[in-house]
């Protein structure tokens, strides 16, 4: 199976919120993710890289996984 490779996208987080077990949940939005489409396995994840205090972007990005995701009028879970 041929490796395929990253999209470079733009998002926005509209929404930050801590939750009870120290976690932080984020949702993004924006233009970018109108194409946004998962692969079908549940270990789906991206690669993440944000913008540090200096301003700068961080050049190694950190990976985290996709649990759901909005699909035109309601949240889809795949893997639920």
């Amino acid at each position: 199976m041929a490796v395929q490779q990253p999209e470079t996208i733009e998002v926005a987080a509209v929404e930050v919120r801590r939750t009870p077990s120290s976690l932080v949940r984020v949702v993004f939005g924006g233009g970018g993710l109108a194409g946004f489409a998962v692969s079908g396995v549940p270990d789906e994840a991206c690669l993440l890289h944000l913008p540090l205090a200096d301003g700068a972007i961080d050049e190694h990005g950190r990976w985290y996984g996709v649990i759901g995701y909005w699909r035109r009028d309601a949240w889809a879970w795949p893997w639920r």
